[in-house]
């Protein structure tokens, strides 16, 4: 009750500050308020630090008064943004960390989980999203490592692909080490997942990736659902390819599932 009362206060504080500062500068002044009834504008008067002519006070306290306020309304909304974030994005972690136990019964060590979610980036002046890794696990050294937190946007990628088709992506490669065959491929993004050249460098170990959306449910009476985000299993280890391939359909319809609340936590 306290806190509410003390955000109430501040919330219409700054606000009513804002709105009184005007006075200060109008034929009937608030300095009236403090001896300077019968001041005209050019005769000199102090107020708290101000000393001058009466005018340039008033201006000097108008200026004050709203910079204080504003700087006010900015601090109290920043705060009431950054708490109610903050306790959401522990509680997403503590989440995460207990579906792993869960995912690890299903899943083997040889299999990599990472969840990302998308955002639009000033440098592409937000017409692109770019996927924000978010958790992982499984990306630990000495191999998994290497395309840990790998900078990625919604056009490359099996994961790219599953968040503009809205559906599962699956792609698997053999023992062979793959090899560019072309500047085209290697250099201008030319390669079938549109990769660039230190992205495909980082991911030359990868065996398996099985991509599925986070989708958000619309709160309409007839709803529709859009891709906010990706969940990526992958594997480097033919035995955890083989893995993901026989089990792909029933990971898929589970992590499909499990996005939708992914997506209420989407921060």
């Amino acid at each position: 009750m306290q806190m509410a009362l003390f955000k109430l206060v501040v919330r219409y504080g700054v606000q009513a500050a804002l709105v009184l500062a005007p006075l200060l500068t109008m034929d009937w002044s608030l300095l009236n308020f403090f001896g300077h009834r019968e001041a005209a504008p050019m005769d000199r008067v102090e107020i708290l630090f101000f000393s001058g002519p009466k005018q340039e006070v008033e201006l000097s306290l108008r200026i004050l008064i709203s910079t204080v306020a504003l700087i006010g309304a900015l601090a109290y909304e920043a705060v009431d943004l950054y708490w109610p974030t903050r306790s959401l994005r522990a509680f997403r972690k503590h989440y995460l960390e207990e579906k792993r136990a869960e995912w690890r019964v299903r899943l083997s060590p040889e299999i990599r989980i990472n969840i990302m979610y998308a955002r639009r980036r000033w440098y592409f002046l937000w017409l692109v999203r770019v996927f924000e890794w978010t958790w992982n696990d499984g990306f630990d050294p000495p191999r998994g490592h290497v395309d840990a937190n790998m900078w990625i946007s919604e056009f490359q990628g099996a994961c790219g692909k599953a968040f503009r088709t809205m559906r599962p992506q699956s792609v698997y490669f053999d023992a062979t080490p793959r090899q560019i065959q072309s500047f085209k491929e290697e250099w201008l993004l030319g390669n079938e997942f549109h990769l660039s050249h230190g992205q495909l460098r980082r991911t030359r170990h990868l065996r398996a990736v099985l991509s599925i959306p986070i989708l958000e449910k619309s709160d309409d009476l007839s709803p529709s659902y859009r891709s906010v985000g990706v969940i990526n299993l992958d594997a480097y280890s033919e035995k955890g390819s083989n893995e993901l391939q026989a089990n792909e359909q029933e990971l898929a319809e589970y992590f499909i599932r499990l996005g939708k609340i992914l997506a209420a936590l989407r921060i």
